[in-house]
């Protein structure tokens, strides 16, 4: 069988208000990291594009830092058409400042902090015309509905895979969710370690990713 070629994005963005203020997420990195330390050791070639994370990487996986949802969608395209699975486990922050200042602003200055929404990098994936033999897979973080949003997620994004999990696992050393393919299929998992489960979700990735392409170990 061919190595495996694994794309996987992790951890927060950061969208600049000013030279040192931005606005960010709780995303630790962790899932990210292990999803691609699994497939590593699985034998996979893996490209891993990160956020500002304090995880420790391996320098034997090709590891690329960024700082916003522009500079993570830039590394996600350049890389995207070279690989046969992505997944998308970073935790892209949606909206950014109207404006960046290239300066500290003072306490005193008086201003309103206009926001934008940032590039959608799944949906522009999705959207991509030679997706077709590529494996998707998508993060879905909900405070409630958490199975019922992902799903639609996962339609409206035409991806392969879908993780669901509430916002009690960000930032955290533990996982508990669902796993749900496009089938409709859905794996119930109940509070594991983030590394385990990361072993847990690769299995299923592969084999579905095998079997999608009509490939057999």
């Amino acid at each position: 069988m061919k190595v495996l070629k694994v794309l996987i994005s992790a951890g927060p963005t950061r969208e600049y208000i000013d030279a040192v203020r931005f606005i960010t997420n709780a995303s630790s990195g962790k899932m990210g990291y292990s999803i691609a330390e699994v497939a590593y050791k699985d034998g996979a070639d893996v490209v891993l594009i990160s956020g500002p994370v304090t995880v420790p990487y391996s320098e034997n996986i090709k590891t690329i830092f960024v700082q916003t949802s522009k500079e993570m969608y830039e590394q996600v395209i350049k890389y995207f058409y070279k690989t046969d699975i992505f997944i998308s486990a970073a935790a892209v922050c949606d909206w950014r400042p109207e404006r960046r200042y290239n300066y500290k602003l003072k306490k005193t200055d008086i201003f309103n902090l206009k926001l934008r929404q940032t590039d959608d990098i799944l949906l522009k994936i999705s959207r991509l015309k030679d997706r077709k033999n590529k494996f998707v897979v998508g993060f879905a973080l909900e405070t409630e509905n958490i199975v019922r949003n992902a799903i639609e997620k996962l339609r409206n994004k035409n991806l392969d895979l879908i993780v669901a999990n509430s916002t009690k696992c960000i930032g955290g050393n533990s996982f508990e969710g669902h796993i749900i393919d496009k089938s409709g299929k859905i794996i119930r998992v109940n509070r594991i370690d983030k590394l385990k489960f990361a072993k847990l979700l690769w299995s299923v990735i592969k084999n579905l990713y095998l079997k999608k392409n009509n490939v057999y170990e």
